[in-house]
């Protein structure tokens, strides 16, 4: 039986691809695959959108899950990091845009990996020099900088 989270990520990077909208798995969800679990609550991508692909997205992901236009925009607009929710699932995915030479760095370095999700379908995941890499340095960088990404802890 297909795992719901697996489920719902699949519709979604499905439909990033449709669009062709670079993205990569991040998080907890990315250190699993590399071996270290982590419990998740929500999924959290990194990507390669911009405020004129959110109508597309939304359009393509359906009525299954909730996407709030208007917000996601102004979201991509001030830089920060957005969510969309599978409402079938009751699912959060936090996406974050690539908005810094190391984020396109890190999409560059993305790898297809399988996830350690029943039924979820191969996708491109961070590596694991990059998720510490941005742990670390995105929780300096809040501290020392509150304002940056928003006043949030990550960098993805």
């Amino acid at each position: 039986m297909i795992d719901p989270f697996a489920a719902a990520l699949n519709e979604l990077t499905m439909a990033l691809d449709s669009l062709r909208i670079r993205y990569a798995v991040a998080g907890s969800l990315a250190s699993s695959t590399h071996g270290i679990a982590r419990h998740t609550e929500d999924g959290d991508l990194l990507c390669a959108i911009h405020p004129a692909h959110v109508p597309k997205l939304a359009e393509t992901l359906g009525p299954n899950w909730y996407v709030d236009v208007e917000e996601m925009q102004r979201a991509l607009r001030a830089g920060r990091t957005f969510n969309i929710i599978h409402k079938g699932f009751a699912l959060k995915f936090d996406l974050f845009p690539a908005s810094t030479e190391f984020h396109a760095k890190q999409l560059e370095r993305a790898e297809m990996r399988p996830l350690r999700l029943e039924g979820a379908e191969p996708c491109l995941v961070t590596t694991a020099e990059d998720i510490l890499v941005a742990s670390s340095v995105g929780t300096r960088m809040v501290a020392r900088f509150p304002r940056i990404n928003g006043g949030t802890s990550s960098v993805y």
